[in-house]
């Protein structure tokens, strides 16, 4: 049986964090739930024109207003059902699919480690993204386009929140060198370090690599055949951003 899809009168009620809509320049600004409606039931193919949806509960957004206005994979609706939260972006027809995690860990301040999960569905002019807890990257990518950063695609805005996953990995690994170096200084001191502290960073370590880490065999695929609507330019940035990752994954593997 079809689900039943909610009235579009009341999309004030739906989660809707966060919508912006780009123009042919690439400058985001920001639109509530009845515009970003209107802009969808209006929008122009041929224009270069595209919106960001960001929400915050899976359960609307299965079953709410984004489905009435947006072609979305059933596969993007499989992956929100089964709250899969496996680092990936996989080509799906006419869309790219990505979950992506962020986390937050301190290795100073010894806090556990924390794991927020964002599902991506990627079009020619739509990327909607939907959250479980709220995400640095998403922040991060939100205060870009408030601050005027020019974004030319969707695709861009995926790449952005990729590199911001890079950036939190690379500043894990650089805290985790830096406990390493106090072990060999103790050491060097004539004094015990703490090994049930150094491997648990070394746990934590591999626990963040499989978080982050992308399925290589889908990501080498999207690499080297992107779809067909993914402009040159942000072809190169991907495979570039991949490189990047791949050599941060390797440098964690020393520590």
């Amino acid at each position: 049986m079809a689900t039943e899809l909610l009235p579009v009168q009341n999309a004030d009620h739906f989660p809707l964090d966060r919508g912006y809509l780009f123009s042919v320049n690439g400058v985001g600004r920001e639109i509530d739930a009845n515009t970003a409606i209107e802009w969808l039931k209006r929008r122009d193919d041929t224009s270069r024109e595209f919106i960001w949806l960001h929400f915050h509960d899976i359960p609307t957004v299965l079953e709410g207003w984004p489905l009435q206005h947006v072609q979305l994979p059933e596969a993007f609706g499989d992956t929100l059902k089964e709250g899969s939260s496996s680092t990936r972006i996989t080509h799906v027809y006419q869309t790219l699919i990505a979950v992506l995690n962020d986390v937050e860990y301190d290795l100073e301040r010894k806090t556990s480690l924390k794991v927020a999960t964002l599902w991506v569905n990627v079009g020619v002019h739509c990327l909607i993204s939907v959250r479980n807890s709220p995400l640095r990257s998403v922040n991060q990518l939100r205060l870009a386009v408030e601050a005027g950063e020019t974004f030319r695609s969707p695709m861009a805005l995926l790449i952005h929140l990729r590199q911001e996953q890079a950036d939190v990995l690379i500043d894990i690994v650089r805290m985790a060198a830096q406990a390493a170096n106090d072990v060999d200084e103790t050491l060097l001191a004539g004094r015990l370090p703490t090994r049930s502290g150094l491997g648990g960073i070394r746990r934590d370590l591999v626990r963040v690599r499989r978080l982050l880490a992308p399925e290589p065999a889908a990501l080498f695929r999207l690499v080297n055949r992107p779809p067909h609507w993914v402009v040159e330019e942000d072809a190169q940035l991907l495979r570039q951003s991949a490189e990047e990752f791949s050599l941060t994954l390797l440098s964690s593997r020393c520590c």
